[in-house]
Formats: C-alpha cells, structure tokens, sequence
C-alpha cells in the first residue's frame, strides 16, 4: 500500500505548506493523514516550519488590483494564474482591503471603488 503522503520529498506537500500557506492541519486533512504525520514529514524534508499564526506574506496589492480589478478575472482565475488556491486570493484580497465584486456589478463601477 502507498502511503497517503507519497514520496520523501512530495512536492505537492510542500507547495501546500510553502506556497498556499496552509497549517499543518489543512494539509493532513487534504492528505487523509494525522497533523503528526505532516510536522514530521516536512522536517525531515527540510522544511523550515512556521509558528504558530505566522503566514506567509500576501501577495502585493499592486498585483492582485492588476488581475482582478483592472483585468477583472474571477477568484477561481486569479488563483490559478498564481498557482494557489481561491482561499488564498481571497484571504490576500481581504488583507489589501480590495472588495469583492459582486456578479451585478459593471467592471468599471467597480475599478473605481477599489482605486479610491
């Protein structure tokens, strides 16, 4: 039987914890596997774990304007041309005080309340 968490130095594990910033127990979750099994699987990969409430940094404001304002792509688009998740769009969106649109709203109404 494979083990859930694949090979010794999974790339999806790290990228889930690296990159998209989730906690350790969002990825045993994802992996079907106890919070333990993820902390000890990443040290012995290297990984550098976080503390406890300590995020990576949001993505700059400049860019997520950019892509989701100005070129007014959706969450779901933004995320995946930045390769994380929805959550974490929004969550940064949230971060840079950048309100979401709502499906009634006109691109360019828009634009000019999340410049102001």
């Amino acid at each position: 039987m494979a083990y859930p968490l694949g090979p010794k130095d999974n790339p999806d594990l790290r990228r889930l914890y690296e990159v998209e910033g989730l906690t350790l127990r969002q990825v045993a979750k994802h992996f079907g596997v106890s919070y333990q099994a993820v902390h000890d699987r990443l040290l012995r990969m290297g990984v550098t774990l976080r503390s406890r409430g300590n995020r990576r940094n949001a993505f700059e404001r400049d860019l997520l304007c950019r892509l989701y304002v100005t070129d007014g792509l959706t969450v779901a688009e933004v995320a995946a041309k930045l390769n994380v998740t929805p959550h974490v769009v929004t969550r940064d969106l949230k971060h840079h005080g950048i309100p979401r649109r709502r499906t009634s709203t006109r691109p360019e109404e828009f634009a000019q309340k999340a410049k102001a």
